[in-house]
């Protein structure tokens, strides 16, 4: 589960980028509140698992050559703060670019891929 929550740490906003490119604007606010939300719960969760731990994700991807690449992911205690402050952050934009832009489809999109 953990490995799950960490993927979805880094690969939901990308897709929620991508989805807020064709939403209407009312849909746009509730997906930018579901999405903070999910982002959230997810934080909570490897948080109160790992207080304290580390938590790391690898896997090997494929072998060229005598070169053998995987795909990684590590998170440690103090990562935990800075992706707090990422999805407060970045909603906070999100929040403020729905209310103060008149078309904020793409601004959202922009501001989830990052």
């Amino acid at each position: 589960m953990e490995a799950l929550a960490l993927n979805t740490l880094w690969i939901g906003p990308l897709l929620g980028g991508v989805v807020a490119l064709f939403l209407s604007r009312r849909l746009l606010l509730a997906w930018g509140l579901l999405q903070g939300f999910l982002l959230g719960l997810l934080w909570v969760y490897l948080y109160v698992e790992h207080k304290g731990g580390s938590l790391s994700y690898a896997r090997p991807w494929f072998a060229i050559d005598g070169f053998s690449f995987s795909y990684t992911l590590f998170l440690r205690p103090t990562n935990f703060s800075l992706i707090l402050l990422s999805i407060l952050v970045v909603h906070a934009a999100f929040f403020y670019g729905y209310l103060y832009i008149p078309k904020p489809r793409a601004f959202s999109a922009l501001l989830f891929f990052t």
